[in-house]
């Protein structure tokens, strides 16, 4: 770069107002590129310019991925640092590693849990562990000084010393100072039934568990008028609901269901019964039994489907043509 802020090209003398109009320039005029730092690929030896900065950020470099792969995939044998095993490794690995392992054991941990812990451990502070005994067994254990001080009453080797010292020591049932239990009254057979204490505001039943008290009661009281989902009982369908208007139907349908196919014989097999003949607009909805069950208003449906098609009502899906 000049002292009045301009750069020349190093070939041929021309000036530019910046740096990478030199570098653009000496690659499109004299065909060689400035920009870069020559670099050999790891696996091929072919000399390809690089950027300064993927000099500074890698190790190894490459012509293409290809040559990335090649390289990646060479492997060595070595010997687990722990257990002496020979295995193969990536040679790129071992660039990177002081020790390996063997990859399908835990030798790694084992290692780790040998040499690595403890005051043994790089971070390990002369203050921040201290020794304490299991309060049911006695035993000495390792904890950090941050939970032995002002948070911590007892310690414990595993979950059975913890159980077990909870057993001798914690009071249970109603003396237990955790305990939050109410007794309330069974909704069917008036029993009483101990549940957790917010139950009492929550629901408005309750029953006893492992009987029958819940299904009898729903029996009793979600029944036919109660149910939220009543219509208001049967319907006699009036003149012109017969056996013969249904095989009327049937035969009309090809003795198939309309919606999905099903033959009638097929039909009879699975469900010990014929088809069902299904009324298209409920006929709870139509006050004429004539038009009600006029054979326009019916269709040859197997059970799954018509209690498809009863979700639906008034609505009809695609089905196969129906004459009157």
């Amino acid at each position: 770069m000049s002292g009045d802020g301009t750069h020349k090209c190093p070939t041929c003398g021309d000036e530019f107002g910046n740096e990478r109009g030199v570098k653009v320039h000496h690659t499109k005029v004299h065909d060689e590129s400035i920009a870069g730092v020559e670099v050999e690929c790891a696996q091929c030896g072919e000399v390809k310019t690089v950027t300064p900065s993927r000099v500074e950020r890698y190790d190894d470099h490459y012509c293409n991925n290809e040559c990335r792969a090649k390289h990646q995939r060479k492997r060595t044998s070595v010997e687990c640092h722990f257990c002496g095993d020979e295995f193969e490794i990536a040679e790129w690995h071992l660039e990177q590693s002081e020790r390996v392992f063997c990859p399908n054991k835990n030798c790694r941990g084992k290692w780790q849990s040998e040499r690595i812990q403890g005051s043994d451990h790089p971070n390990w502070r002369a203050d921040s562990h201290t020794k304490v005994n299991c309060s049911f067994c006695d035993a000495e254990l390792t904890r950090r000084t941050d939970r032995v001080e002002g948070r911590s009453e007892h310690f414990f080797c595993g979950r059975i010393c913890e159980t077990e010292w909870k057993l001798e020591n914690w009071a249970t049932g109603e003396d237990n100072p955790l305990y939050d239990r109410v007794t309330l009254e069974c909704g069917w057979c008036g029993s009483g039934v101990v549940r957790k204490r917010y139950y009492k505001d929550s629901v408005d039943h309750t029953f006893c568990r492992g009987t029958d008290c819940l299904q009898e009661w729903l029996a009793e009281t979600s029944s036919g008028e109660n149910n939220p989902n009543w219509l208001g009982g049967s319907l006699p369908y009036g003149p012109g609901w017969n056996e013969s208007k249904k095989e009327a139907v049937r035969e009309r349908d090809g003795c198939q269901c309309v919606s999905c196919g099903l033959p009638q014989a097929e039909h009879y097999g699975q469900y010990g019964q014929k088809l069902d003949v299904h009324h298209i607009t409920p006929a709870r909805q139509i006050d004429d039994p004539e038009e009600r069950n006029a054979i326009g208003n019916l269709a040859s449906l197997c059970i799954p489907c018509h209690r498809k098609w009863e979700k639906m009502a008034p609505l009809r899906p695609v089905t196969n043509p129906v004459d009157d």
